[in-house]
């Protein structure tokens, strides 16, 4: 389950737009998908450019503001993110 960089694809009438506070906008896409009963394919082989944290503090940063951003949507809409496990974020 451990996500170290990810991206999203998405049908553009499944959302028309973020809220400007929303933290985590992946998350958010997924919930959004996930409570109206749609499919999420997951593409194992998929070739994604991603730059990631560049040293520890930037890393646990990110960590921090993910897992903030995850606590937001499950207050704001009562959905906890598939990542959303204590020991999944101890594993990074």
């Amino acid at each position: 389950m451990a996500r170290h960089g990810e991206a999203i694809a998405f049908r553009k009438d499944i959302i028309s737009s973020l809220p400007k506070d929303i933290v985590a906008d992946e998350s958010y896409i997924e919930a959004i998908v996930q409570k109206r009963k749609m499919k999420a394919i997951h593409v194992n082989d998929a070739i994604v450019f991603n730059k990631g944290p560049e040293n520890i503090m930037d890393f646990i940063k990110q960590v921090r503001r993910h897992f903030f951003g995850h606590l937001q949507i499950k207050r704001r809409i009562n959905y906890s993110v598939s990542s959303l496990k204590i020991n999944e974020i101890r594993k990074a």
